[in-house]
C-alpha cells in the first residue's frame, strides 16, 4: 500500500459513515468458477435449494457448472437463528465451439459391443464421486499437476456432423509420454483404474467436502484406492491411453455432482515462476512482495541477490482481488514448479503479505532440505490498521479480502495458521514510513506493523533495524543481513 493510497484511505475512514459487514466469500463468480466462503461455525448455508456442506471452522466452498444459470441466492442462517441472505450474479462463460462435418459415424460414437462396458464405467466413477468426507484438504492453495502447454480448455464443445457432443470439462497439459503427474492436492484417491474405456488410466482424488480431482489418460497408475496421498506426491504418468489422439494429462474437478473448471483453482502458467533460465547447479530464491504492490516492489532485492549467484523469481500475485487461501496458490505453484526442476534449495524472501502466503502453503508442503526463509515486517499477529478501517466500505473495497483477513484478533487468520518448519529470520524496522498511522499503535513500529506482532514462534533470529515497512526491502543492509542468513541461518553479528 503506497503512501498516497493510506492517507486516501484514513482521510476516508475519517470523514464517512460508510459502515458494511466483512466480505464473507470470494473467488470467481463465473460459470465453472466457484467460490470459497466462511461463516460463524455451526451455521446452516444454502445455495438456492442446496444444502452446502460448512467445516467445523465455518468454511464452506461452492462450484458453478459450465451452463450454471446467472443469478444465485446465498442464504446463511447463523447459530442464533439470524438468516442473511445474499445475491450472487454470475458472468456468462465464453467457450469455443467447432462445427466439423463429413465424419465416419464410427469416428463419432463407439460402437455398440463396448457400451455396457462404458456404463460399468460410469457407474463405477460416479459412485466414487458421490463419497462424502470431512476433509479440510479443499482449502489447500491447488498446484498444476503437471507443467506444460494447455492443448485443451474447459467447455469447449464441437458438434459433429451437426450432432453435439459433450463439452470438455477439463484442462488439458500435453507432455512426453512417462512425464510425472502429481496430486494438486491433498486428499483419498477413491478410484486408481489403469485402462477405463474414455479416459484410460484414471485417478479420482477426494479432497474433501465432495471437491474432486480427476487425472486422466495416464499410462501408469501408481496409487490405490483408499490411499491417503499428499500435495505433490507422484500419482503416475501422461499417456495416450483411452480415446485420445496423442499423449496427454485431462485434468478435470468437480463439485457434487457439479463439473467445475481446474483453470480457476490454480494461477496461469505464465504467472508463476519460470524455471527456463534457472541454472540447476544455483540455489533458489523466491521473492513475495506485500499488499497492494507488485513484484515490481522486490526488483532491487532480485538484482541484488542475483549478483551473489541466485537464481531469482518474483511473483506478481493480485494482492487486492482474492483472500490468503487462493493468494497462496501462486507461491504454491512457483515451489512445485522449480522443485520439479531441480533439487537446489528453493529460499524465501517475503514482504508484509508475503510472509502470510508463506505461512500458508507451507501448512501443506515443504521446502527441500537446506531452504531458508527471511521475513520481512510480517504481521504474523496481524495489524491494528486492519482492525480500526476493516468495516469501512470504501477500505475493503481497495485493499480486497485478504487485507481484512490479517487483524489481531486472536481468531484472525495470521494468529490461527501455524508457524514454518523450515528455518526462518525476522526483519522488522523501528522508523514508521505511514506516521498518520502512529495514533493507532501502543509501541514500536515501522508503519504498518508493531515488533511485536512481526516476531513468529520458532523465528532462528530477529532483528530491528531502523527502516520503514513501505521501503524496508530496498534498504542496503537489510539486504545484506537477507544474504547473510540464506547462507549462515543467523543475521550478521553486531
Amino acid at each position: 500500500m503506497t503512501r498516497l493510497t493510506a492517507i486516501f484511505l484514513f482521510l476516508t475512514a475519517c470523514c464517512t459513515g460508510a459502515w458494511t459487514q466483512a466480505v464473507s466469500y470470494s473467488g470467481y463468480m463465473i460459470q465453472g468458477g466457484h467460490i470459497y466462503g466462511h461463516t460463524d461455525p455451526g451455521a446452516v448455508v444454502r445455495f438456492d435449494e442446496r444444502n452446502i456442506p460448512v467445516n467445523a471452522r465455518g468454511h464452506y466452498f461452492i462450484g458453478f457448472g459450465r451452463d450454471e444459470m446467472l443469478q444465485h441466492t446465498l442464504a446463511i442462517t447463523s447459530p442464533d437463528g439470524r438468516t442473511e441472505n445474499s445475491n450472487i450474479t454470475l458472468e456468462p462463460g465464453t467457450f469455443n465451439i467447432q462445427r466439423l462435418t463429413g465424419i465416419a459415424p464410427n469416428m463419432v460414437n463407439p460402437p455398440e459391443a463396448v457400451k455396457a462396458r462404458i456404463a460399468r464405467e460410469i457407474e463405477e466413477v460416479f459412485l466414487a464421486r458421490s463419497e462424502y468426507r470431512e476433509d479440510d484438504a479443499f482449502l489447500q492453495p491447488f498446484i498444476w499437476p503437471l507443467f506444460g502447454p494447455i492443448t485443451g480448455v474447459y467447455g469447449s464443445q464441437r458438434f459433429y456432423n451437426g450432432e453435439p457432443k459433450n463439452p470438455h470439462f477439463g484442462v488439458d497439459v500435453a507432455r512426453p509420454t512417462g512425464t510425472p503427474v502429481y496430486a494438486p492436492a491433498n486428499g483419498m484417491v477413491v478410484l486408481a483404474e489403469p485402462d477405463l474405456y474414455f479416459s484410460g488410466g484414471t485417478v479420482i482424488i477426494d479432497h474433501g467436502f465432495r471437491l474432486s480431482s480427476t487425472l486422466m489418460h495416464l499410462s501408469e497408475v501408481s496409487v490405490q484406492k483408499g490411499q491417503q496421498i499428499v500435495q505433490g506426491q507422484m500419482i503416475g504418468r501422461v499417456g495416450a491411453t483411452g480415446r485420445v489422439t496423442g499423449p496427454h494429462l485431462d485434468w478435470r474437478m468437480n463439485w457434487q455432482d457439479v463439473r467445475i473448471d481446474p483453470a480457476y483453482l490454480v494461477p496461469d502458467m505464465k504467472d508463476i515462476c519460470d524455471v527456463q533460465n534457472f541454472q540447476s547447479r544455483k540455489q533458489n530464491v523466491i521473492l513475495i512482495h506485500g499488499l497492494g504492490r507488485t513484484s515490481r516492489s522486490m526488483q532491487s532485492m532480485q538484482r541484488f541477490l542475483q549478483d551473489q549467484g541466485y537464481n531469482v523469481c518474483r511473483i506478481d500475485y493480485p494482492s487486492q482481488e482474492y483472500p490468503v487461501e487462493t493468494l497462496a496458490s501462486y507461491l504454491s505453484n512457483s515451489i512445485a514448479r522449480i522443485e520439479r526442476h531441480n533439487s537446489q534449495p528453493i529460499h524465501l524472501v517475503t514482504h508484509s503479505l508475503g510472509g502470510i502466503l508463506a505461512r500458508y502453503s507451507l501448512q501443506y508442503m515443504s521446502l527441500p532440505a537446506n531452504s531458508r526463509i527471511v521475513m520481512l515486517s510480517p504481521p504474523n499477529h496481524g495489524s491494528e490498521i486492519i482492525d480500526r478501517f476493516q468495516k469501512w466500505k470504501l477500505f475493503s473495497r481497495i485493499m480486497g479480502p485478504a487485507a481484512l483477513q490479517l487483524s489481531t484478533a486472536t481468531d484472525s487468520l495470521p494468529n490461527m495458521i501455524p508457524g514454518i518448519k523450515a528455518e526462518f529470520g525476522i526483519i522488522t524496522g523501528s522508523d514508521s514510513s505511514d506516521p498518520w498511522f502512529n495514533w493507532l499503535f501502543d509501541e514500536t513500529t515501522d508503519g504498518k506493523v508493531t515488533v511485536t506482532s512481526a516476531r513468529l514462534a520458532g523465528m532462528k533470529d530477529f532483528l530491528v533495524l531502523p527502516v520503514g515497512h513501505t521501503m524496508i526491502m530496498n534498504n542496503q543492509r537489510v539486504q545484506k543481513e537477507t544474504l547473510f542468513f540464506l547462507r549462515h541461518g543467523r543475521f550478521m553479528p553486531d
